[in-house]
């Protein structure tokens, strides 16, 4: 059908002109736009991009935003990089698309995990932006995603004062979506700290903020990380419902990241209760879903989680092989705090095989990895995870060590009965009798 219209197009000498059109017309297109009807002109945007940016148009990061708003849910996500490439260093712009230009990057590249890349292009938005402090909303833009490269390094002293600033902002400028962005980094910080009411509240607030703005992705996904923090305090039933509605709202908007986060929380949620087959069904697909859109951190968390299924099966071989994968995917990207997660639950596997040199090897640089980034509470499951293999060990009392230290964290971060740290703290109490 194309290259028919092409045709005919080129016999009435006006094929410049409809493409023009066309692009001028996806430009146009905000956020709400380009992701309506499950993101249904996501071809049009990408093509009135190349198309803009061929034409070497003003409009050319109008066209790219448009685009990264609907790709960000349904992906390839490399797409929006070649995209965003062929603007990095393009002549004629001015410096507040120039500062867009790397946010998109920037945003785009931590999706796929690419921290040291990400950084880059931050820091080249951020210079512009201390050159022209009149672009106050794209400074904010760019300080949200600062915040979320330092959540994910775990750089938890200097967030505080990136929040701080960008809230400022996205407050002086009526921009209640970048509040809603921050709001959700600080959030999942707090989580990962182990402060789990803070973290309930700034997802509240996600949650609120977005109901008012009639966004529906931002309300899925606050449920969606609600069901965290309930999962993460004993709360199962409440966490089943946050997750199950959060991947619903994600199925009708046609959001494949959140659909994918989601259904991986789900599927860990549904294994801790039993449901072995309905858990590898729920991790089955969000690993597909990880795959399709690009997301290596999406993927590597769900690799971890098959690991934790299939060792629950019995199939520790094939268990030990997504440790591993999931450990190679963290180091790729220098994601510390996850290698480190998925080391304690390697090395708990090959203590259970008997395999303890070889275990406390990987907890050791388990332990290095997570105090470096500071997480609390994968510390405490950590603590606990130490505590069952030393009693496989027979070493009872660094077990009791292990054990005492587990018990006070647990206490003071306010992890419920349920959590994994205190479940296995259960385990070995059970093996102690």
């Amino acid at each position: 059908m194309q290259d028919y219209a092409a045709e005919k197009l080129g016999f009435m000498d006006s094929a410049l002109a409809t493409e023009a059109q066309h692009w001028q017309h996806f430009a146009g297109f905000d956020e709400q736009r380009a992701t309506a009807a499950r993101c249904a002109d996501l071809d049009n945007l990408v093509i009135a991009c190349r198309r803009a940016t061929a034409a070497r148009a003003s409009r050319a990061v109008d066209a790219l935003a448009a685009a990264w708003a609907a790709l960000q849910l349904t992906g390839p996500i490399r797409t929006v990089i070649e995209l965003a490439g062929h603007l990095t260093d393009a002549d004629g712009l001015g410096a507040r698309d120039r500062m867009r230009v790397h946010g998109i990057m920037t945003s785009a590249l931590l999706h796929l995990g690419d921290l040291d890349a990400a950084e880059q292009h931050l820091g080249s938005g951020l210079a512009l932006s201390e050159a022209n402090p009149e672009q106050v909303a794209e400074r904010a833009r760019l300080l949200a995603c600062q915040a979320e490269l330092q959540r994910i390094r775990g750089h938890y002293d200097s967030l505080p004062t990136t929040l701080t600033e960008a809230l400022q902002l996205a407050r002086r400028c009526a921009a209640p979506l970048i509040r809603l962005r921050l709001m959700n980094t600080a959030g999942s910080a707090a989580l990962a700290q182990g402060r789990l009411d803070a973290a309930a509240q700034a997802f509240e607030e996600v949650r609120i903020i977005a109901q008012q703005l009639g966004d529906r992705r931002w309300e899925g996904g606050a449920d969606g990380n609600l069901g965290i923090v309930r999962h993460e305090q004993g709360r199962a039933a409440d966490a089943q419902l946050h997750y199950r509605r959060a991947v619903a709202v994600a199925q009708q908007i046609g959001d494949r990241a959140f659909e994918g986060n989601s259904r991986c929380n789900l599927g860990l949620l549904l294994l801790e209760q039993g449901a072995h087959q309905a858990a590898y069904t729920e991790l089955d697909a969000a690993l597909g879903l990880a795959q399709q859109i690009g997301q290596r951190r999406l993927e590597q968390t769900t690799r971890c989680n098959l690991g934790i299924v299939n060792e629950a099966l019995g199939q520790t071989v094939v268990a030990q092989a997504d440790y591993q994968l999931a450990i190679t995917l963290a180091q790729s990207q220098g994601d510390q705090r996850s290698e480190g997660q998925f080391r304690g639950y390697l090395a708990t596997l090959l203590a259970r095989q008997g395999h303890h040199t070889e275990a406390g090897q990987q907890f050791q640089e388990a332990r290095r990895q997570l105090v470096s980034v500071n997480n609390p509470a994968d510390i405490a499951l950590l603590d606990a995870q130490q505590a069952v293999t030393a009693l496989l060990a027979g070493d009872t009392h660094d077990a009791a060590a292990w054990r005492a230290q587990a018990e006070r964290a647990i206490d003071q971060l306010g992890l419920g009965a349920g959590s994994e740290a205190a479940r296995l703290l259960t385990e070995a109490r059970g093996l102690c009798a």
